[in-house]
């Protein structure tokens, strides 16, 4: 009996964490949208520029070879610095 119990509670807590979970994103997303809206209505706003313009005159991140070796060594090491220690934590226990 107190199986039953105890997955229903643990069922009834998924469900509440899921669903507040959903109606958080869900109001933050609305709030934005209508933010977006509100400030283009205002006086002196300035207008949107589509995705695509925008795409089009964005510059690539790292323009040279260098610059991608660069970038790719300090990505490395920084994925280092932060996994070592579960690298070494898995390697005592020989997963």
């Amino acid at each position: 009996m107190t199986t039953l119990l105890r997955q229903a509670r643990r069922s009834g807590f998924s469900a509440g964490v899921a669903s507040a979970a959903v109606l958080y994103v869900s109001t933050k997303t609305y709030f934005w949208r209508v933010f977006e809206e509100t400030a283009e209505q205002l006086p002196g706003a300035e207008p949107r520029v589509a995705a695509s313009a925008a795409a089009e005159a964005s510059e690539p991140l790292f323009s040279g070879a260098a610059e991608r070796a660069w970038a790719a060594r300090r990505w490395n090491e920084a994925v280092d610095v932060v996994f070592k220690p579960a690298v070494e934590a898995l390697a005592r226990r020989n997963l």
